[in-house]
């Protein structure tokens, strides 16, 4: 195994989905350089103002690091500092104070209040290493007793029609202080409907029968205590519905219909529609694409011909009919003979169409004057 130290020189030379590097190298303490990884962009975190929040320090997050009980057991410490932009300064978080607990890999705030937000640095070093990385915190005012309006932590398509169990995120990836908890859970912020084929067992709220009016933002309010005070966070989950995983689920193109004929001008640019139906598939991207003489416009790398990426048309519970457009520039008598097709690919199957051009002249009249 790779030696702790000789890992994290190798955070200098990684490049990481989420993180940005910075190419200077700042000095934290005695004389050791500590190798800035700048600020975890993907994961910044935003907590209601008065509610608990916690930060995850990224530096345990990628494969290649070791665990945090592998790294609590070597020399390694881990620090957490904040950026104050007052005096540009990183300034080490004082762990003495009742609204701050570290937790592992985590820097828990209880409660969060608006003199918290800003920069967050969780730093791994020891006498001959260093490594840092930032997580942003914003603090915001809570909108309503429900929390109407949050961005949500977690976005689920549920089958029309079909059964499935909402828990509230991360109540059970964390460890609260102690096992006595409630949750509260909204729907578009009214907590007296769940009955009938909406239910709550326990933490959860069970959909027996999803149906389009129970699409749309559920929050789920978490309290406990703790030293005798009561402290709380939201999360919000994003539900829509969408068809049953039913039937073919082949793509179908509405248009070009089967040797569709385009009148079009020569010497003019010509606008093709290709409109596919695509059923609604998890997590699959779907393609749709133009060909001409059996080679895409990417292929052929005509400056005459361009086809920007589909754009959606219409949506019906997760099923969307998408648009894409091929422009045919100075239209020529070759381009009549050229074969243009349509089509479009996903994991069930593949449709095509042909388009035919059929061209006709632009007729102009000159008019001319004669001097007398």
């Amino acid at each position: 195994m790779m030696p702790l130290v000789v890992t994290l020189f190798c955070l200098c030379v990684l490049k990481m989905g989420g993180f940005s590097a910075s190419v200077t190298q700042a000095t934290v303490q005695s004389d050791v350089l500590c190798h800035d990884w700048g600020v975890w962009s993907e994961a910044s975190v935003r907590v209601y103002d008065g509610e608990v929040s916690w930060i995850y320090c990224p530096l345990f997050s990628h494969p290649t690091l070791y665990s945090y009980s592998q790294t609590h057991n070597s020399s390694l410490s881990l620090l957490w500092y904040r950026h104050t932009h007052t005096h540009d300064l990183e300034q080490p978080i004082n762990l003495k104070l009742h609204t701050l607990h570290k937790d592992r890999e985590y820097l828990w705030i209880q409660p969060a209040t608006a003199q918290d937000a800003g920069l967050y640095i969780c730093m791994l070093r020891n006498i001959s290493s260093c490594v840092k990385i930032g997580v942003e915190l914003e603090v915001v005012q809570r909108d309503g007793e429900c929390g109407a309006g949050a961005r949500p932590h977690l976005n689920l398509t549920i089958p029309l029609q079909s059964e499935h169990t909402l828990s509230c995120p991360d109540l059970n990836t964390l460890t609260l202080p102690n096992s006595t908890h409630s949750v509260t859970w909204y729907h578009l912020c009214r907590s007296d409907l769940f009955r009938g084929d909406r239910e709550l067992k326990g933490d959860d709220l069970v959909i027996y029968r999803m149906s389009v009016v129970y699409a749309g933002l559920y929050t789920c309010v978490v309290s406990y205590q703790m030293n005798g005070r009561t402290l709380q966070f939201t999360r919000a989950i994003n539900v829509t519905a969408v068809v049953p995983d039913i039937g073919s689920k082949v793509p179908s193109i509405l248009n070009p219909a089967s040797d569709q004929i385009y009148t079009v001008t020569l010497g003019d640019q010509a606008t093709l529609s290709c409109r596919v139906h695509l059923p609604h598939l998890y997590s699959e991207k779907q393609e749709i694409w133009w060909t001409i003489d059996s080679k895409t416009v990417e292929q052929l790398a005509d400056p005459r011909f361009s086809s920007p990426e589909a754009t959606l048309d219409s949506y019906y519970y997760g099923d969307e009919i998408r648009e894409r457009v091929l422009h045919v520039m100075d239209v020529s008598s070759d381009d009549l003979q050229r074969e243009f097709n349509c089509s479009a690919r996903n994991s069930r199957g593949f449709n095509t169409s042909r388009a035919v051009l059929k061209g006709q002249r632009n007729y102009t009249l000159e008019m001319g004057f004669m001097a007398l």
